[in-house]
């Protein structure tokens, strides 16, 4: 069952796909027939495949990218402008656009990183420096790395005629970290380019070595390494059982935590996190020591349910495992060494139950002194059901209420405050689910009393195939860890990431195609992403424009 109207306020994924209405009734009813892809056989439909030509390094691909060329040369600090992320992910590539003070940033980025890089000439080069044929071979070798392919005939020699015209007084490594420089500015290393070669049958495939970069990006948030630069050599990116091998080994290494992590915080808008203050009268003991603390724990709780628990959604929405320190521990209401480690526990299953009960989680989706339940029902809609929900009316009054001690609920303030018909249509969406949340405070922190009252946390899911009324997030959690409807939206979050753009019509098929296949696999999130990787998908580039 997809995500329908609820309410006549917000549209779940049918509607997004361009196959609902708006008129209350529940897209993908039984009356629709069945779907073009029942079965395990189904093909999709052949559409314009929309997969960007060209995609600009987002900025944690570009820092990463020059820390694995350099390594191991410690490289200076960079500033970049903030990246729009449209789709909630900042590799979104119509986003990924080249202004006037990026361009800038990019020129200082390159003369500083360049600088540092010929201080350890001796690292840098694959060569000596006095052997008449060390320029040739470091152009070479060195491009190609920052390329991320081999350089053609004309590339080498346009680098090899920049490197020997330079001023004669510019000595050898002064010529290197000018040809460094240059190449660090050029479009072929700040941006992926993807434009195939045509097969057999006239289609636009990937080559090789653009595969391998998908790949990488996707999975290590990086350029490639040797053994994937060497498969790309060898021609074997284009059969998908070879590169489902290569994945599974590339998930192994050990930075695939942290652009897996990338995805998840991206995901769980944890970003924001920094942005949040807290009252400092309410929550006198929350500085930058216990929010980073909180940024951390829910970081390798979900490294821990990736890649050492049991890797599925499931369990991301449900498992109570928790690595501490004391700061955080205090939050959680338990007791951990104070010596500045992490240590393992198992919270209490009664009121933690996956990424929705993380402190961190919490904490950035509420106001300062008090939760928040429209934000925290907004992510659920949006982010777990991928449903639509339009603005709030402009002269809509999204302050919140004002704590009432001893009097009134932060519940009954919301209601209070939501009561208006022009209001309660959304918010009893909102709401229905937000108030789920009413246990945790502000910073996450567990609560049975709000204002010196006992907190009501029953709630209601709407437009979901597991409605109904809940009690508490630990339920919440667990109803939504059965849903189909929140497996698809989260194969739809992985395809946006993956592909870098929004979904078309054309590609719900093949979303679909992936989200049953992570059904067959009880949810593993490995598998799916080697699902995408194995896709005859991932090797197609578009023959429009991007």
């Amino acid at each position: 069952m997809g995500a329908g109207t609820v309410s006549g306020c917000y549209r779940g994924t049918h509607d997004l796909a361009g196959s609902g209405d708006d008129s209350g009734t529940d897209a993908g009813s039984e009356d629709e027939g069945e779907s073009p892809t029942d079965g395990d056989d189904a093909q999709c439909v052949e559409g314009p495949w929309l997969a960007p030509q060209t995609r600009r390094l987002s900025h944690d691909e570009y820092r990463n990218t020059l820390v694995d060329l350099f390594a191991p040369i410690e490289l200076p600090a960079l500033t970049l402008v903030e990246d729009a992320a449209p789709l909630g992910f900042d590799n979104t590539a119509s986003a990924l656009r080249v202004n006037a003070l990026l361009v800038e940033q990019y020129e200082t980025a390159a003369t500083n990183v360049a600088e540092a890089a010929v201080a350890s000439l001796d690292v840098l080069l694959p060569c000596e420096a006095d052997d008449r044929s060390c320029p040739q071979q470091f152009i070479r070798e060195f491009g190609a790395r920052a390329f991320r392919r081999p350089l053609s005939e004309d590339d080498e020699a346009l680098y090899l005629e920049f490197f020997e015209s330079r001023d004669p007084d510019i000595d050898f490594a002064g010529r290197v970290q000018l040809v460094v420089a240059a190449m660090l500015q050029s479009p072929y290393f700040l941006y992926r380019a993807e434009l195939g070669q045509a097969g057999p049958d006239g289609e636009l495939r990937a080559t090789d070595y653009e595969v391998a970069s998908r790949m990488s990006y996707l999975l290590w948030q990086s350029m490639p390494d040797d053994a994937l630069f060497a498969a790309a050599a060898a021609g074997e990116l284009s059969d998908p059982d070879r590169r489902r091998e290569i994945a599974v080994e590339m998930l192994a290494a050990a930075r695939a935590p942290a652009a897996v992590g990338s995805f998840h915080r991206q995901w769980l808008e944890l970003d924001a996190l920094e942005l949040k203050p807290k009252d400092p009268t309410t929550f006198p003991d929350f500085d930058e020591d216990v929010r980073a603390s909180m940024g951390l724990e829910l970081r390798s709780f979900i490294d821990y349910v990736v890649f050492d628990g049991e890797g599925t959604l499931a369990a991301l929405l449900t498992d109570p495992h928790a690595t501490l320190d004391a700061r955080t521990a205090s939050i959680y209401g338990v007791t951990v060494p104070d010596d500045g480690m992490m240590h393992a526990v198992d919270l209490d299953p009664g009121q933690r139950a996956g990424v929705l009960t993380r402190a961190a989680f919490l904490a950035t989706h509420a106001y300062p002194r008090s939760s928040s339940p429209p934000r925290r029902g907004k992510f659920v809609i949006e982010r777990l059901l991928c449903s639509e929900l339009p603005p709030p009316p402009g002269d809509a009054d999204l302050t919140p209420p004002e704590p009432a001690p001893g009097t009134k609920t932060n519940r009954e303030l919301f209601e209070e405050k939501t009561a208006e018909p022009h209001c309660s249509g959304c918010h009893q969406a909102l709401h229905g689910i937000g108030f789920g949340f009413e246990h945790y405070d502000a910073i996450g922190q567990y609560q049975v009393l709000d204002s010196g009252l006992p907190v009501d946390a029953s709630g209601q899911l709407l437009g979901s195939d597991v409605d109904g009324p809940f009690e508490g997030a630990v339920e919440l959690s667990q109803r939504l860890a059965t849903s189909e409807d929140v497996e698809a939206c989260m194969t739809r979050q992985w395809f946006r990431f993956a592909y870098g753009r929004a979904e078309t019509s054309e590609d719900e098929c093949r979303i679909e195609q992936l989200h049953r296949r992570l059904d067959e696999a009880d949810g593993s999130i490995q598998t799916l992403l080697l699902d995408i990787i194995a896709s005859d998908d991932f090797t197609r580039v578009s023959q429009g424009d991007p």
